[in-house]
């Protein structure tokens, strides 16, 4: 039972972790985006 909750509480901030990866490179990708075309 030790061994599922240690793993339930890797698995939730590595959740977390994967999300906020994703908003940082969507956001930085859109923000590329945005500088890309104002250049154009």
């Amino acid at each position: 039972m030790e061994q599922q909750t240690d793993e339930v509480e890797y698995e939730t901030p590595a959740l977390v972790e994967v999300g906020d990866f994703s908003e940082l490179t969507l956001g930085s990708a859109g923000g590329f985006a945005e500088s890309y075309t104002d250049f154009q």
